[in-house]
């Protein structure tokens, strides 16, 4: 018999843009998150989970996409390192769950600022 114990928490990465801080914050799991875990239990043998939170409380559908959570100057390197065509702004809308433009942005000037990266307007 195996046993899950699932507290309700996880540490996820979290980035200010205000700030340009990354901390690693202690939040509330997701209920498909959750779901994951509950089947982790059963998965190889016969097992249990048990969740200690109230199964009353209100959670997530979903964890939000890490692309929005994160801050995006290695997302931009990368993507200028694999030469893809475009501006950095169009690889990313075309990503699955893609971040705002603005956030887009942010980490290209501060990348052309302090490395000399090509200027914003030019292509990935």
């Amino acid at each position: 018999m195996r046993f899950v114990v699932d507290a309700g928490r996880v540490k996820q990465l979290s980035y200010d843009p205000a700030t340009r801080m990354s901390s690693l914050d202690d939040v509330r799991v997701s209920s498909a998150a959750a779901k994951q875990r509950r089947g982790r239990a059963g998965r190889v043998a016969e097992g249990l989970c048990v969740h200690i939170y109230p199964s009353d409380e209100r959670l997530d559908a979903y964890t939000e996409p890490e692309v929005r959570r994160v801050p995006l100057e290695q997302l931009v390197m990368r993507a200028k390192a694999l030469r893809l065509p475009g501006l950095a702004a169009q690889v990313c809308a075309e990503l699955p769950e893609p971040p705002a433009a603005e956030a887009v942005l942010s980490p290209l000037y501060l990348l052309w600022l302090h490395s000399g990266c090509t200027p914003l307007s030019s292509p990935v």
